[in-house]
């Protein structure tokens, strides 16, 4: 019901998501694709492809038909500076 939702990483640290989370995922991002309602999400992948594979192929269409993408390709603040 919220005008603008946003997601951080909707994906396991390794690995895909479950059957289960894919299609909760789908069902959430489906339903604002059809609405026309904005959809921010992150997505820790260097590619369509490797987020494709993580969180699913028709979520990440659904969520990249008419939006802009940025790559923030930058070190990780987390790892170690020495």
């Amino acid at each position: 019901a919220c005008d603008v939702l946003a997601l951080s990483d909707p994906q396991p640290i390794t690995g895909a998501l479950t059957q289960y989370q894919q299609t909760m995922l789908y069902a959430i991002i489906e339903a604002r694709y059809n609405d026309a309602k904005p959809t921010w999400v992150t997505v820790n992948a260097k590619s369509y492809e490797e987020a494709a594979d993580r969180i699913g192929g028709p979520i990440v269409d659904r969520l990249r038909h008419g939006a802009m993408c940025l790559a923030c390709d930058w070190p990780s603040f987390r790892k170690s500076k020495a």
